[in-house]
């Protein structure tokens, strides 16, 4: 008996992944380089299409907020906020 798998809950578990090996892999194209050769064909033999499975990706790799793009905007943010207030 073959059982038809649906492909959101892959997409999700796939998206999951990513996300948890985010914290390990900082960068984009190692990560990239891991997955698309396994993952790419394996989600296409079960009837995800590719630009799906790149867009599952991207949304996982993006779970993280990134330390030193959250202090720049902090800094920013402050600056802005001080300068308004002293008028300058």
């Amino acid at each position: 008996m073959r059982r038809e798998v649906e492909s959101l809950p892959l997409l999700i578990g796939f998206i999951i992944v990513v996300a948890i090996i985010d914290l390990l892999l900082t960068g984009a194209i190692a990560k990239l380089a891991i997955f698309a050769p396994v993952f790419a064909p394996l989600l296409m033999k079960l009837g995800v299409e590719p630009e799906t499975v790149l867009a599952a990706y991207r949304v996982g790799s993006v779970t993280r907020i990134r330390s030193e793009d959250f202090d720049a905007f902090l800094h920013k943010h402050q600056s802005d906020t001080s300068s308004r207030s002293t008028g300058r």
